[in-house]
């Protein structure tokens, strides 16, 4: 459970690396944006309230770099505390994530489902329920026992490794559960419940599983709809601003220095 939970935390803080450049492009493009603007206004072609939204997206996307800074550091000071060395010593690296596919399979089967480190746990916890109800089971059974002993035995220490001396048997005992049927049949059933609990949990364990696979892959799409209506939003943008700036070219031109 450790090293699973210190590798989640190490690919999370890669991903929010990852999304920190990212918001350092757009940001760099709001830049060239708002200067752009800026020099619009300077030579009088262009209002002030004009570049009012460029700087008001900057804004946002600052704000959006101190939110992703700040979820890097809580990271870092949980990676810290699980794998017990200090902040400053703590020295991670960007790598570049996997490549991954661009879309959710079309099923999520079982087989897929069943790799989850919940549902694994679930499973041994019924084969252990299982092997304690065959074991409740064999106490039934009568027990056998047989055994045999070679020993030497001697009143004088002259005498000790003579073969007179040698004595040997063969003992047996026999034991059957005839006035011990109470114990043992609750045994068996407090290993029959338990092992009912075990698979009812194991039940509850593959719904839930589904339900958060459901609700992660409805997210995900979720996501890719918002961002392919912001890309072409972004794009339309664009055109607009080089649109925009190529009619009023000309008026700049004209504008003496």
């Amino acid at each position: 459970m450790l090293a699973s939970g210190v590798a989640r935390l190490y690919w999370e803080w890669q991903t929010q690396a990852a999304l920190k450049n990212v918001l350092m492009q757009i940001e760099q493009e709001q830049q060239n944006v708002v200067t752009v603007n800026r020099e619009l206004y300077q030579h009088g072609i262009t209002s002030s309230v004009e570049g009012v939204e460029t700087d008001i997206d900057a804004s946002k996307t600052q704000q959006q770099l101190n939110d992703v800074n700040g979820k890097m550091k809580v990271i870092e000071a949980r990676l810290s505390a699980l794998t017990n060395t200090q902040s400053a010593a703590l020295k991670l690296r960007q790598v570049s994530l996997p490549a991954v596919e661009s879309q959710l399979p079309s099923q999520l089967g079982y087989s897929l489902l069943a790799r989850r480190a919940d549902l694994q746990a679930a499973h041994w916890y019924i084969e252990s329920s299982l092997s304690s109800i065959d074991a409740a089971k064999a106490a039934f059974y009568p027990d056998i026992n047989l055994m045999a002993f070679l020993q030497q035995d001697a009143l004088h220490l002259s005498d000790l490794f003579r073969h007179s001396a040698q004595q040997y048997g063969i003992t047996g005992g026999l034991t059957l559960p005839i006035f011990d049927s109470g114990r043992l049949n609750a045994n068996l059933d407090i290993a029959k419940a338990q092992s009912n609990l075990s698979i009812a949990n194991y039940n509850k364990a593959v719904v839930d599983a589904v339900n958060d696979v459901a609700r992660a892959a409805s997210q995900v799409e979720t996501l890719r709809r918002k961002t392919s209506i912001r890309s072409r939003l972004s794009m339309m943008r664009s055109v607009w601003s080089v649109w925009r700036k190529r009619a009023l070219m000309p008026a700049l031109l004209r504008v003496p220095a």
